[in-house]
């Protein structure tokens, strides 16, 4: 059971209205206190303390604290009404030394009571900040990830053909000069064998079989060298255009034909250079 000081109208002089007020507020705090309507009951003491500032009240304002949970201010109106307790002249001796130790006893244990929450909060601040530290590093460890991959899809992806690029090298354009003037030399000279031949057919002449064999063999040979031309140029602008790592010298063309004669017939000479 809680210990309990019935206020007394002393020292301030009330007028009648006053005194009524005064009453009835104490009076409607004390049963709120009752019913453990503690919050209300605090309201009412407060509004008569402000009408009649009777230091017993302090006493009836404090234990309604304690009783809400409101430890701080608690603690502070027991310490105001220990400071007020020698001045009370309605309580005897007995009463002041039996509140005094009820009084100090609630004051230890609010105090223990302040330092665990203090304590509690200290930990879950701590706990915060860490679960904070936390979610950062798991954010920017993701963020790492994130990037690591963009990084790794761009190195990852083809690259794009820069026909623009592939277009204004020289050696691309050479290389396809190269394969035309092969091809229309191979039409030509095969021309020419059909001639010579139907001349041959005609006349019996060694010579005109002989110059059919030798555009054949220059026919053969263009040809052949128009289509090497054309796949080195092909498979060289396929790599530059995937890796654009591939370069050419620009002291040398990148294709070099060089032909040759002898009693047996004629060859031509391919060289390409990367």
């Amino acid at each position: 059971m809680m210990a309990w000081i019935a206020p007394a109208v002393g020292q301030a002089r009330p007028n009648a209205k006053q005194k009524k007020i005064y009453e009835t507020l104490v009076s409607e705090g004390r049963s709120l206190y009752n019913e453990e309507k503690y919050q209300e009951a605090i309201d009412r003491f407060e509004r008569a303390f402000e009408i009649i500032p009777d230091m017993k009240l302090l006493f009836n304002m404090a234990q309604s604290h304690r009783l809400a949970g409101n430890v701080e201010k608690a603690l502070m109106l027991y310490r105001r009404f220990l400071d007020a307790l020698p001045e009370i002249r309605e309580l005897s001796q007995a009463k002041k030394t039996t509140i005094t130790s009820d009084v100090k006893k609630w004051i230890d244990q609010l105090e223990t009571e302040k330092r665990t929450l203090e304590e509690k909060a200290k930990k879950e601040r701590l706990e915060k900040a860490e679960k904070e530290r936390l979610e950062k590093e798991r954010l920017e460890k993701e963020r790492l990830e994130r990037e690591r991959l963009e990084a790794l899809a761009i190195s990852a992806a083809p690259p794009k053909a820069d026909w623009k690029n592939l277009t204004s090298k020289w050696w691309f354009w050479t290389g396809v000069g190269t394969t035309v003037l092969l091809a229309l030399g191979s039409t030509w000279a095969g021309t020419q064998v059909l001639s010579y031949n139907d001349d041959w057919k005609r006349d019996w002449r060694t010579s005109d079989r002989d110059k059919a064999r030798l555009y054949q063999d220059i026919a053969d040979i263009s040809l052949v060298g128009a289509l090497s031309v054309g796949l080195a140029v092909s498979v060289y602008s396929y790599f530059h255009l995937r890796s654009g790592s591939l370069t050419v010298a620009k002291k040398a063309s990148p294709v070099a034909l060089v032909p040759a004669c002898d009693g047996s017939g004629c060859m031509l000479s391919l060289t390409l250079e990367f």
